[in-house]
């Protein structure tokens, strides 16, 4: 949004504007969608959290051609996991009051069963 307006696209920093407003809507529903889930059922919320952080891809991945370039130009600009890890998934740890002790008690809990597990940190990103 700074960088339209530096740009004097006052068109593009609206834009920008509205989706992050809508973005900002979505992710506080979720926030409290997950909350509630949370408070009903603690440790099955823990685990689908875990499976989710675990195992979720972009839907661009698949939909945008020649995806694989563009997270390489992302990264030489500076936006890899580490920023995602700190930008995005501890915030959202927090926000949800869930500690990373109780998603690794997840992900033993789901090696136990037998099933493959991975953290965000261990992805291809």
């Amino acid at each position: 949004m700074a960088a339209a307006r530096e740009a004097g696209d006052e068109l593009l920093a609206s834009i920008y504007r509205f989706i992050s407003r809508d973005e900002a809507a979505h992710g506080g529903f979720y926030l409290d969608a997950i909350g509630a889930c949370l408070a009903e059922d603690r440790e099955g919320t823990v685990a689908d959290l875990h499976h989710v952080f675990s195992n979720f891809n972009m839907p661009a991945y698949d939909l945008v051609p020649d995806y694989e370039s563009r997270i390489e130009v992302m990264r030489a600009v500076g936006i890899d996991r580490t920023v995602f890890l700190r930008e995005v998934f501890l915030p959202v740890l927090s926000r949800l009051k869930v500690s990373r002790r109780e998603l690794a008690k997840a992900a033993a809990r789901e090696a136990e069963a037998g099933l493959r597990t991975r953290l965000p940190m261990d992805r291809k990103q």
